[in-house]
């Protein structure tokens, strides 16, 4: 998100400079602003949902699958909902997460535990809900 940020000041005092002929084509900065946007637009897991083979066993954890593992299954889950996902109606999230915290809690009291966390820890910690992709 900052170098959309980035990108969109960029483009705004490059309009607004008085000095504007001496400053790159505003071209450029709009490729610029351009790509920020898509790459702000792609949606990256926050955590994954790992599943043992043999019995269901269900844990989520934010660091990524190993390569090959073959006892584990592995989902990945997301900090923001798709399009895609309000298409089908899935609006409810899959769990909470806090910020700094690499766990994730699922359940009917998950979001008010997680709040709860989150104001004990202090500062900018936030709880955040999280999504699975079930297109």
């Amino acid at each position: 998100m900052t170098m959309l940020i980035d990108a969109a000041k960029a483009v705004v005092a490059r309009w607004d400079s008085p000095l504007w002929k001496d400053l790159p084509a505003t071209a450029d900065y709009i490729a610029d602003l351009r790509q920020a946007i898509e790459r702000a637009e792609t949606v990256e897991p926050v955590a994954w949902l790992y599943t043992l083979k043999s019995n269901g066993y269900q844990a989520a954890a934010i660091c990524p699958p190993p390569e090959h593992d073959p006892d584990w299954q592995s989902e990945p889950l997301y900090l923001h909902k798709p399009d895609r996902f309000a298409s089908v109606g899935k609006t409810i999230p899959y769990g909470w997460m806090v910020s700094g915290v690499p766990t994730v809690m699922r359940g009917a009291l998950a979001e008010e535990i997680q709040k709860q966390k989150a104001k004990r820890i202090g500062g900018g910690c936030v709880a955040f809900p999280i999504y699975r992709d079930v297109a």
